[in-house]
């Protein structure tokens, strides 16, 4: 018989058996039905030679109709029809991908952990959205094959997804409630492996978002770069131009030069001429005089583009009215290579910045404890795009700032408080308030400190910002 079913299914469209003319329900019927071991066992080898053709045929085949007989008949109380559910099941498994796939659309897990429920009595389940087709308790060899099917379809597959959360949740209860010797062992592989799956997801999804990061810190870098590159092309376009102006201005002085050599030789004419010749000559050098003296300023303009960035302080302090003509900025660059300081009327009131892209702090040496005092800032060549990136503030009088010092970051921020014209914002330790205007080069910036209310309040070019400070009880100094 063996022989001319493999006969018959060979020379046949396999398709065509398997579906439409019926004999896959019809052997599985015949199979629940008789009582007679020899029919049963001829039933089991006919699904399985259908299914064994069917892994070996290119056809496309709906394995989900195969299938769900196969699973009745894993589910079946009767142990030797369970154990041919099995069998031919496990055969299936890892040879064709589409097994495990149709196994899982048809719910397999849940089906398990529904006759799970049903086997040790477990209450208050959620209810499975999957019609049961199992209502009584299957003997302990039938539950052990679908365990066994159910391994190894959790084994050879890598995308369960949510399929196999009933079930989980399921095998741990019964974990949990000292479960017979049989079926212990099985359900700790099951839970095991789960959690492995688990695991794995979440190692997948922790390198995707490293992955991420890692990708956005490169774009930052990519972006800062260009910038960069950017403001270079500018600085290097700007030195041109000025290279420019002076070569034009040194060309200009050399050619009155030389009309002033010439006149100077034409003095063999008349004395009228001789006084003529001698109000052109004078004013000759009056030009030449000017043009050296735009030559010199052209000069300071291209030195202007090296890199560095001035800063030109106005510091009148006033504290009941009184101009204050001893306070100067202090030095925190013994080195002397990131600032220099210039002297206004015998003070160091003029910090100019040596290097860029560096934050400084050049505080004031003055300490407040009482009294109204305020402070006017300018600044030049400070602009970064449209604002100036530039901060003014107060810090603790005791607090040693040090050489570069970016005011809002820590631990700088603990003991500044710092008014910046690029964002406009106020920060103070992990506080960061909006609400101020933007300032930039040239606009007067005023500072105004009342320790009689403990309030400090900024000034762009005379106007007053809504954003201030209060609560100040303790010395501190100006800085900028």
């Amino acid at each position: 018989m063996d022989e001319s079913i493999r006969f018959s299914v060979s020379q046949s469209d396999w398709h065509e058996i398997a579906t439409t003319c019926g004999i896959v329900e019809s052997v599985s019927e015949l199979m629940f039905l008789t009582e007679v071991p020899r029919i049963r066992t001829l039933c089991g080898v006919v699904i399985q030679l259908i299914q064994q053709r069917g892994i070996e045929s290119e056809e496309n085949i709906d394995w989900k109709f195969l299938l769900q007989h196969l699973i009745q008949i894993l589910f079946n109380q009767d142990v030797q029809i369970s154990e041919t559910g099995k069998q031919s099941l496990l055969r299936g498994i890892g040879v064709k991908s589409e097994i495990i796939k149709s196994l899982i659309e048809l719910d397999i897990f849940d089906k398990t952990a529904e006759q799970l429920e049903i086997t040790f009595s477990i209450q208050n389940f959620s209810q499975s959205s999957v019609d049961s087709q199992t209502t009584y308790i299957l003997p302990q060899a039938c539950l052990l094959n679908i365990l066994e099917v159910v391994e190894r379809i959790i084994c050879t597959s890598s995308e369960l997804g949510k399929k196999v959360t009933r079930l989980k949740i399921c095998a741990e209860r019964i974990s949990r409630s000292k479960p017979p010797r049989w079926i212990k062992g099985v359900i700790s592989s099951i839970i095991s492996m789960l959690e492995d799956e688990q695991e794995n997801e979440i190692d997948q999804l922790d390198q995707q978002t490293s992955i991420q990061q890692i990708q956005l810190h490169e774009r930052e870098i990519s972006e800062q770069l260009r910038q960069a590159n950017d403001q270079v092309r500018i600085s290097e376009e700007r030195a041109r131009l000025a290279d420019e102006q002076l070569r034009t201005s040194q060309e200009r002085a050399q050619l009155m030069e030389q009309l002033y050599n010439i006149t100077r030789q034409s003095k063999d004419a008349s004395q009228e001429r001789e006084m003529a010749k001698d109000v052109a000559i004078l004013r000759l050098q009056t030009q030449v005089d000017q043009l050296k003296a735009e030559n010199t300023e052209l000069l300071l303009q291209n030195a202007q583009f090296q890199p560095h960035v001035p800063i030109h302080l106005e510091i009148p302090f006033h504290n009941n009215r009184q101009l204050d003509l001893t306070s100067e900025l202090e030095n925190i660059d013994p080195s002397g290579q990131n600032v220099r300081f210039d002297r206004i009327n015998g003070l160091f009131r003029r910090a100019v910045a040596q290097q860029q892209k560096i934050s400084l702090v050049i505080p004031l040496n003055k300490v407040i404890r009482d009294g109204i005092h305020r402070c006017k800032v300018r600044f030049e060549n400070c602009n970064g795009d449209e604002y100036a990136n530039i901060f003014v503030g107060i810090v603790k009088a005791d607090y040693q700032i040090p050489c570069p010092c970016n005011p809002r970051l820590n631990p700088n921020n603990q003991s500044m408080v710092a008014y910046t014209g690029f964002s406009s914002h106020v920060y103070y330790k992990d506080i960061e308030t909006e609400g101020n205007d933007h300032f930039s080069d040239d606009q007067l910036i005023e500072m105004e400190l009342n320790m009689i209310t403990g309030t400090l309040h900024f000034f762009v070019d005379g106007i007053q910002q809504p954003v201030f400070v209060h609560g100040i009880n303790g010395a501190v100094k100006f800085y900028v």
